[in-house]
């Protein structure tokens, strides 16, 4: 999903996008335009699916860690 205004959320680190996502999810509900709502929750939908393709990366490396340490070969 890309969106005009963030084309790349590589750039950004994870604790940055959980800071843009909790400062946009609340400037959401202050606003009553719907237009403006509708940009505004593509961009949470792109936030939230960055940090979670994030959290799935970390989560797979840590578990391939945890594998490693298991296999004993003598």
């Amino acid at each position: 999903m890309l969106h005009p205004i963030e084309d790349n959320l590589e750039k950004y680190t994870t604790p940055q996008i959980e800071e843009k996502l909790q400062d946009l999810s609340k400037k959401f509900f202050m606003t009553r335009n719907p237009q403006v709502q509708s940009q505004m929750s593509t961009l949470i939908d792109m936030y939230r699916m960055e940090l979670k393709s994030r959290y799935i990366k970390e989560m797979a490396k840590d578990q391939d860690k945890d594998l490693d340490n298991l296999i004993n070969i003598s």
